[in-house]
């Protein structure tokens, strides 16, 4: 048992669902699984678990509707749900859900479901985020040394301090893992975290930039060039 672990549940009628939901929770940090369920049965045992942080639920198990295990109870952990229908979201914040993830869960999304959470737990927000190396190869990088982001077609490279990482998710998906790191949006393919940056330099048409404690040299367009001028502090 991982000492001060936020405990989860996992509450969904697929298998497959289930599995992949686990996947990506135990790729993060202080997440542990406390449990599994496929019907309501299962879920309002889990429910009643002492010690429960949150739950993952699925609305529709089955032929039966999880949103009436929440209405009326007492107290009860707190929910995300997880669905692939859009139409509940309404009534799920009635219920006062922590958040609504639409299937197939995006890990980003899953990470700023995990931020909320945090908030209503009284800790700090996930710092650390799976990325993917090469194929299956996966390790955890540190939010805070993400120091820019490249597009790479649909994908990304991710610059840290320690090297350069291929990523599967998209510039828009780390603008979102950044958004309270005071990371900066360029231009259609440049992502830069402003306080790490060192030194900029006029170099063609748009700007070579260094970075503090890295060796990392990052070459910027024109475009880019011109906004980073317009948002670095002086």
């Amino acid at each position: 048992m991982k000492p001060n672990a936020r405990q989860v549940a996992i509450v969904d009628d697929t298998a497959q669902d289930r599995l992949l939901l686990r996947t990506m929770l135990e790729r993060l940090p202080d997440i542990e699984i406390a449990g599994e369920a496929a019907d309501l049965k299962g879920a309002k045992a889990l429910l009643e678990r002492p010690g429960l942080d949150a739950v993952f639920l699925d609305i529709e198990l089955g032929r039966e509707n999880s949103l009436t295990l929440l209405r009326g109870a007492g107290k009860l952990p707190h929910v995300v749900f997880t669905t692939v229908h859009r139409q509940f979201a309404l009534t799920a914040f009635e219920v006062e859900a922590v958040d609504y993830l639409v299937k197939p869960v995006r890990e980003d999304r899953l990470v700023r479901a995990l931020a909320k959470l945090d908030v209503l737990l009284g800790r700090t927000g996930v710092s650390r985020v799976a990325i993917e190396r090469a194929g299956s190869d996966r390790h955890l990088v540190p939010l805070d040394s993400v120091l820019a982001v490249e597009a790479d077609g649909k994908n990304s490279i991710i610059h840290t301090g320690s090297g350069s990482h291929p990523d599967r998710r998209s510039l828009r998906d780390w603008e979102a893992l950044l958004a309270k790191s005071g990371a900066e949006r360029l231009d259609r393919s440049t992502l830069l975290r402003l306080e790490a940056v060192l030194a900029v330099k006029p170099y063609g048409r748009g700007a070579r930039i260094s970075f503090r404690n890295s060796a990392l040299v990052l070459d910027l367009g024109r475009a880019a060039a011109e906004r980073l001028e317009e948002v670095l502090p002086c």
